[in-house]
């Protein structure tokens, strides 16, 4: 698997607007469909290693 998240992460730190309407932001709605397609086509298993891989893993910062 492999997320290009360096253009995201990008265009936030540029200021763009990612957020899209009510609270989910289009980066989550991405990821939410990143994950399902994985869980759709390779299973649980894939999907559950996937999240721990790039999105537990990953330090978090807050703002």
């Amino acid at each position: 698997y492999q997320i290009n998240e360096s253009r995201i992460i990008e265009a936030e730190k540029n200021g763009q607007n990612l957020q899209g309407s009510g609270e989910e932001s289009v980066t989550g709605r991405a990821l939410q469909a990143l994950v399902g397609a994985i869980y759709h086509d390779q299973g649980a298993y894939a999907a559950k290693q996937f999240v721990h891989k790039h999105i537990l893993s990953a330090p978090i910062e807050l703002r």
